[in-house]
């Protein structure tokens, strides 16, 4: 199941930092949806809380990309600006998250 949300910076709620499109199975979809905008630990640490399973190691990678133009209409920017985005996976699971960040 995909979920996109939106991270904000808590020093100005309305600027938006971060935008993600995050994978994770229906059963714990349903238990972290209302924690993604509002929350700012992370996913796997929400799973945890919610489900009582830990996540005990994450895959990362960040690389460079033009921003697509999803996030950049949630971010404030334009569509190709220089950004982050950073995948997460559990090693045994498709990708938990990927979040696109102006920079």
């Amino acid at each position: 199941m995909c979920i996109t949300s939106t991270r904000r910076d808590p020093g100005s709620p309305d600027e938006v930092v971060s935008w993600a499109r995050v994978y994770l199975e229906p059963g714990d979809a349903k238990a972290v949806a209302g924690d993604l905008e509002e929350s700012r630990r992370l996913i796997a640490d929400s799973i945890e809380a919610r489900t009582g399973r830990a996540v005990k190691r994450v895959v990362q990678q960040v690389r460079a990309v033009g921003v697509p133009v999803e996030a950049a209409t949630h971010l404030g920017v334009e569509p190709g600006s220089p950004g982050l985005a950073r995948s997460a996976r559990t090693p045994t699971s498709p990708e938990v998250s990927s979040s696109p960040k102006p920079s």
